[in-house]
């Protein structure tokens, strides 16, 4: 089966569970580590268990910069030190990771709505050599659960195939 169709299957928490583990896997690839970016992460993982959406969405707008441009997320997410290209490739990968979490938030489900974000974000990784994550453990947060969005379950749900 194609990543795509696969991809299709998953509910809207797999998928933000599965492009969570994409950034996170990035970012221990090109070491960015700063206190920010973890934080985020983390926040980012709270989406599959989060029952109060509209909550969440203000806690992960809390953390993105007033100006929306390369150089302001570089110094609020601690990768200014990468080349301009990988500051490039990362203000890319946030725009499409936050399409991913909040893009069926005021809308009613819709597949394409989170699916396309989330393709996006697996070819730049692609493009950048970082080895995608296992799908298989994301699987299991069907599409066909709770109208789309899937079960809230915690982000640890996700680290094994059982």
């Amino acid at each position: 089966m194609d990543l795509i169709k696969e991809l299709q299957l998953i509910s809207i928490r797999g998928r933000v569970a599965y492009a969570t583990i994409c950034v996170d896997t990035l970012c221990k690839r090109w070491e960015i580590k700063s206190f920010t970016m973890n934080k985020f992460i983390n926040e980012m993982k709270n989406f599959t268990h989060t029952i109060n959406i509209e909550e969440w969405d203000l806690i992960i707008r809390s953390y993105l910069p007033d100006e929306d441009t390369l150089e302001d997320y570089a110094f609020t997410f601690g990768y200014k030190t990468l080349s301009l290209d990988k500051q490039q490739v990362m203000f890319n990968v946030f725009e499409e990771f936050i399409d991913v979490g909040q893009g069926n938030m005021y809308s009613a489900y819709d597949s394409e709505i989170t699916l396309e974000p989330l393709m996006n974000l697996i070819q730049i990784l692609q493009e950048n050599d970082i080895e995608l994550p296992d799908i298989m453990p994301f699987k299991k947060s069907k599409a066909t659960e709770q109208d789309g969005w899937g079960n809230p379950v915690s982000y640890e749900y996700f680290q094994s195939n059982e």
